[in-house]
Parts: C-alpha cells; structure tokens; sequence
C-alpha cells in the first residue's frame, strides 16, 4: 500500500532528537504515531513549513506531553504559513502530577443552577453539584482543586468577571481561542492561578523546569499576562560548545535550526568541492511572538 502523498515527514536525526527531548516521559513510537494521526485529522497542518512543524513537534516532546486527543495535553494550530504548538490546561495538570505529591488535580465549571459552596480559611472545602435534568444556566464561574498526598486540599475559584480580565488581557482576546473554546480558556486560567501555591520539591527540579517551559509557552501562544517574575540569575558565559550542547540537552532550538538542519543534509553530498558553500543569510523569524499581534 502506497503512503500517503501528503503526510507529516519526520526523518530519523529528527526522531533521535525526539528521544532524546522525551527524556524517558514519553514513548517516542507513540508520540510520533500520536502526531502523525494529528495531521492526518488536520490537512491544514500541512499547508505550514515543514520547519515549524518539526519545531513544534519538539516543543511538545521535551514538555513530555503527546497529541492523543482524548488527553487533550496538547494541541497544533496553524497561524499563516506556521504550525504552532499550544498546551491544554490538562497537559500542564499531567507534567505537576508526576511529582507524586498530589492524589488529584482538576478543573470545573460552575453553572447558575449548579450548587457550590467554597469555604476558605482554617478548613478549606468545595461542595460542586451540578444541576441534572434541567438548564444548567449561564456559566458564572470555574475553579481548580488540588489534593496532595497528605490529604490537603488547595482550591482556587474565579468568576466571570476574573475569566474576563483575563481574557482582555490577552494578544487574541477576540480569536478563536477564546471565542470558540471559551471554557477551557476558563479552566486553563483557574489551573495556572492555582499552580502559584503548589510546590515541587527541590529534587524534581527537572519536573519544575519541564512545567516552566510549558507555562512560557503558553504564555508566548495565548497572550495572557501573568505576574513579572523576579529577573534569573545571570550566570558565567559558556564557551560555544558548551551552549551549544546545553542547547540540545535542554531542548532549545528554533525553526531557522529546523530549516539548517534540512540544508545541511541535503548539501552533505557537495561538501567535498573544494569552493566553501557560502553561508546564507539568517532569516529573521518573528515566529510565535507576531503570532497574535
């Protein structure tokens, strides 16, 4: 049986990349299977360079996160000639979960007719129980609860005037994003505001780092402004080979790398002539910033 003419391509070097961004969270059959199936259900995938796939496929790969969308972790959505990756509030709930600190992590939303009672202070409790058999109502707020091992709930709760300024805040307030999935944008800004007061433990620093990156990610895609954070640490500057192999292990690349990479194979053949290939000029590439400018 011939493949199909039109398919997401992933070459070998880029499969061993994988692997290696996966970091044993993920199998990479599955995860390669997972993407494939992806832009077999998306043709308009294929309409974007072949560069900014792959970026994208690596993005996702080093959160650990696949394209199973029954999971909902992650997500591809072509912006112009570009595929670009955006996390599910349940891919960032998947990357806390693997501290093993918490029972349970999750999001729901709340109807006018639903009854639920939040109570603070020296017992925190949620009570949810959605209305059945009749209107559930406009939908009035959401909330996030956490459950750790030890038996301590944490629960955050927004309402339509939080999701709201949330909303406004964001590069793409009024794309589809938020238009036509109002209510997991909902659950992602409860989930993101809960996640400021679960804590990882110093050990699973790979763990926190896997979750930052998710969460500048999602910043960079969705627009939503969050709290500034304290400015890193500066450290000493690396020699170029040293960045350049922190740059692989920690999964850091761009889609000009994706694209260099694709000139470098095909011109392997010619690199015996004795006249020097002339380096060619680095693109600018505005990328996922100027996505939703």
């Amino acid at each position: 049986m011939n493949e199909k003419k039109n398919a997401l391509e992933i070459k070998k070097t880029e499969q061993d990349k994988i692997v290696s961004l996966l970091k044993g969270y993920g199998d990479t059959d599955s995860f390669i299977a997972s993407a494939k199936i992806y832009f077999d259900d998306k043709p308009e995938l294929l309409q974007t360079t072949r560069a900014s796939q792959i970026s994208a496929l690596y993005q996702v790969a080093q959160l650990g996160l696949d394209f199973v969308d029954v999971k909902g972790f992650a997500y591809l959505v072509k912006f112009g000639d570009r595929c670009v990756p955006m996390i599910g509030y349940r891919g960032l709930i998947d990357i806390l979960m693997r501290t093993k600190k918490y029972k349970k992590i999750e999001a729901r939303l709340v109807y006018a007719n639903d009854e639920c009672k939040i109570s603070f202070g020296t017992k925190t409790e949620i009570v949810h129980m959605p209305v059945i058999g009749k209107s559930k109502g406009n939908m009035v707020g959401v909330y996030a609860v956490a459950l750790t091992i030890d038996d301590i709930y944490y629960v955050e709760w927004m309402d339509n005037d939080d999701i709201e300024d949330v909303r406004k805040h964001s590069k793409k307030k009024d794309g589809a994003i938020w238009t036509e999935n109002y209510g997991e944008m909902a659950k992602k800004s409860v989930v993101r505001r809960l996640f400021k007061y679960l804590s990882i433990r110093q050990e699973e620093k790979e763990i926190e780092e896997r979750l930052n990156k998710a969460l500048e990610l999602d910043n960079d895609e969705f627009g939503v402004e969050t709290e500034q954070q304290e400015p890193p640490e500066i450290s000493k500057p690396k020699s170029e080979p040293e960045a350049e192999k922190e740059e692989v292990e920690n999964g850091k690349f761009t889609e000009e790398e994706s694209e260099q990479e694709e000139e470098n194979e095909e011109q392997e053949p010619e690199q015996e002539k004795d006249e020097e290939p002339q380096e060619k000029p680095k693109k600018q590439d505005d990328a996922i910033r100027s996505l939703f400018a």
